[in-house]
């Protein structure tokens, strides 16, 4: 009291004057004022003297105005709050303002017009103006009778009579000139139209057609060029592919982090301590700041992102690359890029790497656990090179989607790097995540973990006053006291801003004792809805807000008032005083939801979403609140509902509605008006909002609505894929099978997860839904998605084929895929697996490799596709560069390394004499154990011949250094390790010549120097070497007398670690990808794992029988074993075992899982894939059981049975014959798919012919050598009399003879076999001087000769390779047939006939090759590695021919490849027009060349080739279409015209058998599955 008495006195002292107050200028007053204020000797500055000066200049009248605040004025401020309360009493309004501007008896379209066109920025770049001048309208001022003039002028009505509005004319006159001045002529658009009575009728008049139409054509071309103009700019700004991280993500956080510090104030000691921790350098854990919701972690965490500039002293990263800091700010939660772990994780990574330029690899972030194993790499790569520190923020763990476990926090990394900071932000108490970062970080507790204190009082006073004045209101002494008293029951920001938002709107003279205010957030959450629902209506805020909060990170306005006008309540209540305003149409009015959200607007915040801006509660306890008053229960799953039918509906919703307010107005199919949502991949929203909301409504929506709209819909499926990707798609499908067991559901997700690769193309899509979807009268829906996929095929205008029936549906315990062929596993990488066809390790002690003749295959696990490619002369293990792009080996011939290239199967050869520099002689790579390895970012290579090593950059093969691995003999692993800090080579493997010991050698490629050498006391084989993912660490492990060992080395130091020694042997190792982890076999029933940090043993595994094979799904963290028992299982982690089968493929050779697949190699060289749960899921004894199919009628049912089959024929009749391991013959119509007769007949045919009178010749090849011939007609067998042991045979042309060649005791003999007759008779024996081990037959065209292609022994092989030797340089042959021809029109002899035989031109050396086909006359082509040869028999003459015109090898891949093309010709097939002739080759390529001139069609080599070797080839019967396959399970058409692939459809498997029908419209094949299986397809061929 004693200082406000002497400030009082002091005021009484001071002559002052000054005017009265001006009512009418209550701002100039104050100027006025203040001026005399601060001039006044001496000058006038406290705050109680200045404010009872002002009050002796008001008057009565005026005082009555501000009476509240000169009653109660605030204990600080009070002159401000008096000023304030004056000018809101006599101050013009913001209205008042904008009419005196515009004069409002003027146009407010106008001040619109101007700010959003004419006076902003870049106005020609988002600006269109169309200005329609009315002719004929408007000439007199009067107008009377038509009322639809008012439409078109601004009219005033006098009684009857309509007055043009002149001022209102010459306003808008003016301002359809200055628009027209201002704006480019181009973005202006003038039309006259012609007045007539009623106004524009297109329907009525020519000219206002024209009108309309070009009007609606210049504004869709406007709106397009503006767009991409726009498009243009915005990519001259930022090029996004460039880059891993997306600009308008980085932008939304920057801005949001802005918003947040604008009304930011207190928590200073927080920001100090959180200040502290960045400049520490020592502290290498994360920060951890942890409050309740609504506390202000938020603003904090911006704040002190803020403030990184003052405490460097500098600006962060500047557009030069300089500053002093890195900052990176995320608010999770905020958008949907920083909503799940795997995103946020990949997005801080890739801003790092856009910000210095590093090439991430993409095995580093396949999966979560690879990503995140990579970042703490990638952070502090980005810190090492930047050389400042790097500060990341995360705000609000707990709003990440508990996606990859992301609530544990295992991925966040917990060491962090030098000059590497992490601060997050997270609640106390929300999914157990602060626990969870404890449990990591235990001991940190006390030093990186901040409790955000509760706000100070001073704090809590300047928050109240800062906004009391932004809002210019002003609450009594003791109101403020009463809420500040209420504030400290819950201190935290929220809680204070409800309450203040409540206190503004209290009169003055409202006492205490009548005022309440909630006692908690949640009270005050709910006391705000309750306001709003007085305010606004009931139904409209429940539905508005409980949409709002189900909505997929909230609704767009549009989305929000489309689904609102699609709530029968909302709209009841909305129309309560008066009918919707147009007759048909029922919408809620804009107007509604936007007062609404004008009263929410402090606690929404907007999001990105899919492509469009969200609204969402930004407060957790605003979502929990609206959550149990609006969207609970089966309140919610309603929402939910009406949401997903919102954007499942492409044309807008139309629903039948009655306006019980209205008198019971009904209204049929109303109009709700709602946005069209077309499903497309572009509307990225409706594809994610539909599952979203689909999954929260499962047991509302009606699930047959929900199939046929969604996951049984061909154009959901599509577009789902292009948006989002296949994972998700099968994600999303499991999970809705998983929550409903819809057995339809289920087959279109299997069908997905085996076919990933079709669903990228449409075609290939339709394609693959129509041959693997099987339907029955069960499944409606998926006979409607089968029905759309075939509609598609068939409205194609292309050449293409389409399944007649379901023929590749998988059936029960078949595997999904099988490939024959192979039979070694080289690694697995990123869930790819190489494989070879054969391999042959060197044992200890051998002197070399030798070289090996390999086709290798590459089989990725997640889409089960497979690229095969011919490797020759191998002297290397192939290597795959980590990225799965590229093969490599090291190859004897030319002494070269090859590399192809997997996705386009191209070839380069490198001489090794160019990398390395010195006197390597090419003749030591066929003497040397060799090798070739890369780095982990597949950028450099390192390769060894020997001892001699040398690294050499990938891309400009340009060597980059070499050494001798001193003290090696034989190499047997080579890694090249990068890392921060190292750049290591290291090379293993033994000292001397037995093989008894080994070595390690480690070279450092930047110095250029051994660094270390490290003997071993156990031999180092191949594949017992291995490094790390990160490069960290290399681990070799071998055995001595049976004891096994391991060595360990950190590689960036060359540490040595104690060797671990283990009691008994060593047989194999597999290194985690994703953690520091080996897994070791121990003996032969033990696996243990290997910490590589600690040097421990963690866990053991003892298995009941011996392993046979073993391997890890890291991913998935699931181990498989199999034992020589034939038993697999599959076990957890923990060593858990899950579940277990007996199989019945005989002896594992290896095994693998990844993507929920399981593969096994057999003794038999087949791999064999299947799903995981259907090959642990099916009992052995129902392998061979089948699975029901077909299209939901009897006669497909009987269509199935063509999936048992091993060889068909086709009758002239339209019928298939087929025969199967049944011994079953079937007689199939082609155009009803029914079974016309079956009977049995007494072989497995492997192949069949029909002959005349239908007569079919079936022939067992492979076990019996065995011809049965029947009649398909009296389904009889017609001939007993056939000899055995028949090797193979062929039709004549007739098709009345059959030329047969039969193994008798002495020779080969041909036998006639007449069918007429039905006689068979020895022609002649024939006398060959080699073995045979199978044979093919053919005949000249001329009939006059047998070929034969003969399979010879490999000592055969053998001693002719020693012919090659002795007889010169002829080329090297690496296929084990010759050929032989008899002459057919010879009587028989006694001592049997001779064979004529093919050698190389003027030598005895016999000439190898693969296959013979007819040519002409008695002219033979031969298939001879590249080569094809022309074999005139009589003359004996077998060489290449030149085309004359241009002068040109014919029939020959090196003219068109180049000489790196490979492999050998495998496949002939000539036209029925004798105009063309195919050649597929062991790489892929088909060739269709001219028959005469032997040169390819448009002189070119093909633009696409199959992925593996052709093995078949057929011409439809009117040339038009050429059909081929490989053994990778690819079918191709091609126009033999133009040479062009028209088609290409993936099968899964090998075809076996390939021909089309008699008349062309169809296509039969047959694929060798477990069981054979008859496919056929429709052949829709492209009309000319």
């Amino acid at each position: 009291m004693q200082a406000t008495t002497t400030t009082v006195s002091a005021v009484s002292a001071v002559a002052f004057k000054a005017p009265q107050f001006w009512q009418t200028n209550a701002k100039a007053w104050f100027i006025r004022l203040e001026a005399s204020f601060n001039t006044h000797t001496p000058p006038i500055t406290q705050d109680l003297t200045k404010f009872h000066h002002v009050i002796q200049l008001l008057d009565s009248s005026t005082a009555r105005r501000v009476q509240a605040v000169l009653e109660n004025p605030p204990l600080v401020g009070k002159y401000d709050s008096l000023k304030s309360a004056l000018l809101n009493a006599y101050e013009a309004t913001q209205l008042q303002k904008d009419q005196e501007l515009l004069n409002l008896n003027g146009l407010v379209t106008e001040h619109e017009v101007r700010c959003g066109v004419i006076d902003a920025e870049a106005r020609d770049r988002h600006s269109l103006v169309f200005l329609r001048d009315m002719e004929g309208l408007g000439k007199e001022d009067t107008l009377s009778g038509d009322s639809a003039t008012m439409k078109y002028k601004d009219m005033l009505r006098d009684v009857e009579t309509l007055i043009i509005d002149r001022d209102a004319e010459k306003y808008l006159t003016a301002l359809r000139n200055k628009l027209a001045s201002d704006l480019k002529p181009e973005n202006v658009k003038a039309y006259t139209v012609n007045w007539a009575y009623g106004g524009v009728d297109p329907a009525s008049y020519e000219s206002h057609a024209q009108y309309i139409s070009r009007f609606c054509a210049d504004f869709i071309s406007g709106v397009e060029e503006l767009i991409m103009e726009d498009q243009i700019v915005k990519e001259s700004l930022i090029n996004q592919r460039n880059f891993y991280s997306i600009y308008s993500e980085v932008l939304h956080h920057a801005h949001f982090c802005q918003s947040k510090c604008r009304s930011f104030c207190g928590q200073d000691d927080t920001l100090n301590k959180i200040r502290d921790y960045i400049m520490d350098p020592t502290n290498r854990k994360p920060l951890v700041v942890y409050a309740d919701s609504g506390a202000g972690k938020t603003s904090v965490l911006a704040m002190a992102m803020n403030r990184l500039s003052e405490w460097f002293g500098d600006g962060g990263l500047k557009s030069d690359g300089t500053g002093n800091f890195i900052g990176v700010i995320r608010f999770l939660g905020t958008s949907p890029l920083s909503s799940d772990a795997y995103r946020v994780l990949f997005g801080l990574v890739g801003q790092l790497a856009d910000i210095t330029g590093t090439i991430l690899q993409p095995q580093s972030y396949k999966t979560m656990r690879a990503l995140a194993s990579s970042a703490p790499r990638y952070f502090r790569s980005a810190c090492i090179y930047l050389k400042r520190p790097v500060i990341v923020f995360l705000d609000s763990l707990d709003q990440l989607q508990d996606l990859y476990d992301a609530h544990s926090c295992w991925w966040l990394p917990t060491v962090l790097p030098a000059n590497f900071k992490l601060v997050v932000s997270t609640l106390p108490k929300e999914s157990g995540i602060l626990k969870n970062l404890q449990a990591l970080m235990p001991d940190d507790i006390a030093t990186n973990f901040i409790k955000l204190p509760i706000l100070l009082d001073s704090t809590s006073v300047e928050i109240v006053n800062k906004y009391l004045t932004d809002k210019q209101r002003a609450v009594t002494e003791t109101q403020l006291k009463f809420m500040l008293e209420t504030f400290k029951k819950s201190p935290s920001p929220l809680y204070l801003k409800l309450l203040m938002d409540q206190a503004v709107v209290w009169p003055s003279y409202t006492e205490v004792k009548d005022l309440t205010l909630p006692a908690t957030v949640r009270e005050a959450i709910s006391t705000l809805f309750e306001g709003l629902e007085t305010k606004f209506g009931l139904e409209f805020v429940r539905g508005s807000l409980g949409l709002l909060t189900v909505g997929l990170n909230g609704l767009s306005e549009i989305e929000l008032e489309d689904a609102l006008s699609c709530l029968d309540a909302v709209m009841v209540e909305t129309y309560r005083y008066h009918d919707p305003p147009t007759p048909g149409i029922v919408r809620v009015p804009p107007v509604m939801w936007a007062r609404l959200r004008y009263d929410l607007r402090e606690y929404l915040v907007e999001r990105p979403s899919q492509g469009q801006t969200t609204l969402f509660w930004y407060h957790r306890q605003f979502i929990q609140v609206a959550t149990e008053h609006y969207a609970t229960g089966a309140r919610a799953a309603d929402l939910h509902a009406t949401l997903f039918d919102m954007f499942a509906v492409e044309d807008g919703i139309k629903r039948s509605i009655t306006l019980k307010h209205r008198g019971d107005l009904h209204i049929k199919d109303a109009n709700r008006n709602t946005t069209p949502q077309p499903m497309e991949s572009d509307n990225a929203r409706k594809l994610e909002c539909l599952t979203h909301h689909l999954k929260n409504s499962l047991k509302t929506v009606d699930q047959d609505y929900v199939k046929k709209t969604t996951y049984c819909n061909l154009k959901f499926l599509r577009a789902k894929v292009a948006s989002v990707g296949i994972d998700k798609l099968i994600q999303e499908s499991g999970e809705y099978v998983d929550a409903t067991g819809d057995d339809e559901v289920r087959a279109v997700h299997k069908f997905l997860t085996t076919h990933k690769k079709a669903m990228n193309d449409l075609l290939t899509c339709a394609f693959s839904i129509v041959a693997s979807i099987s339907t029955t009268p069960a499944s409606p829906n998926l006979e409607v998605l089968v029905t759309k996929a075939r509609e598609f095929l068939q409205c194609s205008k292309q050449t293409l084929l389409i399944p007649s029936f379901a023929c590749l549906a998988p059936r029960t315990g078949e595997p999904v895929e099988v490939f024959d062929g192979l039979s070694y596993t080289f690694s697995k990488r990123n869930d790819v697996v190489i494989l070879a066809s054969k391999w042959e390790p060197a044992p200890p002690g051998a002197e070399v490799n030798d070289e090996q003749n390999v086709a290798i295959a590459c089989v990725d696990m997640a889409t089960l596709d497979m690229n095969k490619y011919i490797c020759e002369q191998v002297m290397s293990v192939p290597y795959v560069s980590v990225d799965n792009k590229d093969l490599f080996y090291i190859s004897s011939e030319d002494a070269s390394l090859v590399v192809i290239d997997w996705e386009t199967s191209k070839v380069a050869k490198t001489p090794l004499t160019s990398l390395y520099s010195g006197t390597l002689r090419p003749e030591r790579v066929a003497k040397s154990f060799c090798h070739v390895s890369g780095t982990s970012d597949s950028k450099k290579l390192v390769l060894s011949v020997g001892s001699e090593v040398c690294v050499i950059d990938k891309v400009s093969k340009k060597g980059l250094g070499q050494f001798e691995a001193t003290g090696i003999r034989r190499v047997t692993n080579l890694h090249y390790c990068t890392g921060a800090g190292f750049n290591t080579v290291v090379v293993a493997g033994a000292t001397s010549a037995d093989c008894s010991d080994g070595c390690l050698v480690f070279w450092d490629v930047t110095k250029q120097t051994i660094i270390d050498t490290i003997k071993t006391p156990f031999f180092i084989g191949e594949g017992a070497s291995c490094v790390s993912p990160d490069d960290n660490f290399h681990i070799a492990f071998g055995n001595s007398d049976s004891v096994g060992f391991i060595e360990l080395q950190r590689v960036k130091r060359v540490e040595q670690l104690d060797q671990i020694k283990v009691d008994q042997p060593l047989k194999k190792m597999l290194i985690s990808e994703t953690t520091q982890e080996a897994v070791f076999q121990v003996g032969d029933s033990q696996l243990q794992i290997l910490n590589l940090e600690t040097q421990t043993w963690t866990k053991t595994l003892d298995v009941q029988g011996k392993i046979a094979a073993f391997d890890v799904d890291w991913e998935d963290d699931k181990i498989l074993v199999a034992d020589l028992e034939n038993i697999v299982s599959l076990y957890n982690c923990r060593f858990v075992k899950i579940v277990q089968r007996r199989s019945d493929f005989g002896d594992a050779l290896h095994v693998s899982t990844s993507e929920s697949h399981v593969m096994v190699i057999t003794a038999e060289r087949k791999v064999k894939i299947w799903d995981e749960k259907a090959f642990f899921g099916t009992d052995s004894s129902n392998l061979g059981a089948m699975q029901t199919q077909g299209n939901g009628d009897e006669t497909a049912l009987e269509m199935s049975e063509l999936l048992d089959a091993t060889s068909f024929i086709l009758s002239d009749q339209k019928e298939i014959v087929t025969l199967g391991r049944s011994r079953i013959c079937r007689v199939w119509s082609v155009d009803t798919m029914s079974v016309l007769r079956e009977f049995k007949v007494d072989v497995v045919a492997t192949e069949m012919a029909m002959a005349i009178n239908r007569t079919v010749l079936a022939f067992d090849k492979v076990d019996e050598r065995k011809m049965v011939v029947f009649n398909i007609d009296s389904c009889q067998t017609v001939c007993d009399t056939l000899p055995a042991n028949i090797l193979c045979f062929t039709l004549m042309k007739d098709k009345s003879k059959v030329v047969l060649l039969v193994a008798e005791k002495t020779a080969p003999a041909i036998h006639i076999y007449d069918v007429k007759a039905n006689s068979s008779t020895c022609k002649f024996t024939v006398n060959l001087t080699f073995k045979c081990v199978s044979a093919n037959l053919c005949l000249t065209p001329s009939e006059r000769y047998a070929v034969l292609t003969v399979e010879v022994t490999p000592e055969e092989q053998a001693a002719i390779a020693q012919m090659w030797t002795k007889g010169g340089k002829f080329p090297e042959q690496r296929h084990p047939c010759r050929f032989s021809a008899v002459d057919l029109t010879q009587q028989s002899h006694k001592g049997g006939v001779n064979a004529s035989h093919v050698f190389f031109r003027l030598s005895k050396v016999p000439q190898l090759g693969v296959t013979a086909s007819p040519y002409k006359g008695n002219t033979v082509m031969i298939s001879s590695r590249r080569w094809v040869m022309f074999w005139d028999i009589p003359t004996g003459n077998c060489d290449q021919l030149m085309d004359k015109g241009s002068r040109k090898t014919k029939m020959y891949r090196p003219n068109w490849l180049g000489q790196e093309c490979q492999g050998a010709n495998m496949v002939f097939a000539a036209s029925s027009d004798k105009r063309y002739i195919a050649v597929g080759s062991e790489d892929g390529y088909v060739f269709i060349n001219g028959a005469e001139s032997g040169m390819p069609v448009g002189m070119k080599a093909p633009s696409v080739r199959h992925p593996s070797p052709v093995n078949h080839a057929c011409f439809n019967p009117k040339s038009s279409i050429l059909a081929s396959a490989c053994t990778g399970g690819y079918l191709k058409l091609w126009d033999p015209k133009t040479g062009n692939c028209v088609f290409s459809a993936s099968l899964g498997v090998e075809v076996t058998k390939m021909t089309f029908t008699p008349d062309g419209t169809k296509l039969v094949a047959l694929i060798s599955a477990e069981r054979g299986r008859v496919l056929l397809f429709k052949v829709q061929e492209k009309s000319n």
